[in-house]
């Protein structure tokens, strides 16, 4: 990237959130890379993916972010990049404080078991609200070489410049 547009793109940091300015940089770099982004030896369409979805209640199981709502917009996102949609795991009334959860669960077998490259959330916290289940997953998928999306927070570890974030993240948790 030039530094006429890394200036553009700062001054515009004044206007814009840090995710959007990410964003524009992912854009930018996608669009002056004129080929696919790979993931060890897979293009992005060849990703198999595990959608995992969750509500802790019944209210939220009926508004704002519903087991449908989330499940359309993954199912969307996993369409436009090309993605192949292994499972849809949805937990219904389960709280993300802990992993004692059966679709979670087999989330984590697909991951031991190599059935998938990449998991795709709406949101962190549907995933898990803890920390420490969540820095253990983070590490089971990095030592199984899979992938993870998460749509709200725009966090993408298939995306070549996303990597060094996620290790730095990593390196100052750990």
């Amino acid at each position: 990237m030039g530094s006429t547009s890394l200036r553009w793109l700062l001054g515009k940091q004044l206007q814009i959130g840090v995710s959007e300015i990410v964003g524009a940089v992912m854009n930018k770099r996608k669009s002056t890379i004129q080929s696919q982004t790979v993931v060890g030896d897979l293009p992005d369409s060849s990703l198999i993916v595990d959608l995992y979805i969750r509500v802790s209640t019944d209210r939220q199981a009926k508004e704002g972010d519903s087991l449908e709502e989330q499940e359309s917009e993954l199912k969307k996102f996993c369409e436009y990049r090309g993605f192949r949609i292994h499972k849809v795991l949805i937990e219904r009334g389960k709280s993300g404080g802990n992993t004692n959860r059966p679709e979670y669960q087999k989330l984590a077998a697909d991951i031991e078991a190599g059935k998938i490259n990449a998991v795709v959330v709406k949101k962190l916290d549907r995933l898990s609200r803890s920390l420490l289940d969540f820095e253990q997953l983070m590490t089971r998928l990095q030592a199984k070489n899979v992938e993870f999306i998460s749509l709200r927070q725009n966090f993408d570890t298939t995306a070549a410049m996303e990597k060094p974030c996620f290790e730095s993240l990593w390196f100052l948790l750990n």
